[in-house]
């Protein structure tokens, strides 16, 4: 269910590209991107816990339970999560979903499994993505200048 919502194409005024920071806050609170921003947040956090079965308590049924999540479920939530991640340097993504997505991509490469998935996309995720969104932007300037805090509070 979460990985359908995060697939779901939204309509096309809530996906263009944007720079204006006014459009961009009145994006991010709509229910669509608040919906895809928490199920990315579900899903990371699923992730985290249970991608890895070495990270299990040691009890046996969760260690089961973690080794299904990874063999099932692990690989194409990261999958979801990339084609979003990639889908920003053309579209507008919500700032707390792109924000879980990297996340999930960050702890995707600590496991071999999806490590290996998405090694052949290593310089797309590095210099088309994560590289662009730490350099800062005229946008981040004009913010810092007009709203300290406001800018602060976004980092």
């Amino acid at each position: 269910m979460f990985k359908i919502i995060l697939d779901m194409p939204l309509p096309h005024h809530l996906e263009a590209a944007t720079d204006d920071i006014e459009d961009i806050i009145e994006r991010d609170s709509t229910i669509q991107w608040k919906i895809k921003a928490q199920a990315a947040r579900i899903t990371f956090r699923l992730f985290s816990r249970y991608s890895n079965p070495g990270f299990s308590n040691g009890d046996k049924e969760e260690k089961a339970w973690c080794e299904y999540f990874q063999a099932e479920f692990s690989e194409t939530l990261c999958e979801s999560h990339l084609q979003l991640m990639f889908k920003r340097k053309t579209h507008f993504i919500g700032s707390k979903t792109l924000n879980f997505v990297i996340k999930l991509v960050t702890a995707a490469t600590k496991i071999n499994r999806t490590m290996a998935k998405m090694l052949p996309f290593i310089d797309n995720i590095l210099y088309e993505t994560v590289i662009p969104l730490m350099l800062t932007s005229a946008r981040d300037i004009r913010l810092f200048e007009e709203d300290p805090i406001e800018f602060i509070r976004k980092q």
